[in-house]
Order: C-alpha cells, then sequence, then structure tokens
C-alpha cells in the first residue's frame, strides 16, 4: 500500500501524508506513534488519492512536512512506546 493515508484525528483534524510503507501493521504503528507524540487520537486512517502534505522518512524515523525544510517530528521514542501498547492490546489511540 505505497500511497498517500488520510488521518482523522479525534478534534476533527485531518492530515494526509505519505508513508512509503506496504504492511498495514507497519503504517498502523506509524500513525499511532505520531498520535502519541502529540497526545491526540487517532479517529481512523485510510488509503486516499487527495495530495500529502507530510511524509514519512523511515530511515530518520521522521515524518515531514513538503512544504518546511525545517519541520519534523521525531518519532524514534514514541514508536517503541506505540508497539508496545499494540503489544498489550491497547486501543487507547485508534477511537
Amino acid at each position: 500500500m505505497d500511497t498517500n493515508i488520510e488521518v482523522r484525528f479525534v478534534d476533527g483534524e485531518v492530515v494526509i501524508v505519505f508513508l512509503g510503507l506496504e504492511c498495514e501493521a507497519d503504517i498502523d504503528l506509524v500513525i499511532r506513534a505520531w498520535g502519541i507524540l502529540y497526545q491526540r487520537g487517532i479517529r481512523y486512517w485510510a488509503p486516499t488519492s487527495a495530495s500529502a502534505e507530510f511524509y514519512y522518512d523511515a530511515r530518520a524515523n521522521c515524518i515531514n512536512r513538503y512544504d518546511s525544510q525545517g519541520y519534523h517530528d521525531e518519532l524514534v521514542d514514541v514508536l517503541k512506546i506505540a508497539r508496545l501498547r499494540r503489544e498489550l492490546g491497547e486501543e487507547s489511540s485508534v477511537e
């Protein structure tokens, strides 16, 4: 699933991110980590044909903005938290 992903946060905001990942479990993990970073619940995520505002750099474990060279969200630590939550069966970041 090498496509753009629409992410809808619980507060209603919608963002489009290109992840470059094919495995749904990996996509879910990165999106959950992003929600944890901002302490925001994720309502859902789904593939979309809409243009992406953000992209994921898997080597650096960062989400970046296409329109801003200096913007990046480092997910290194929160990916570990998201992975542990998933292993424990917690659904807290996806409603």
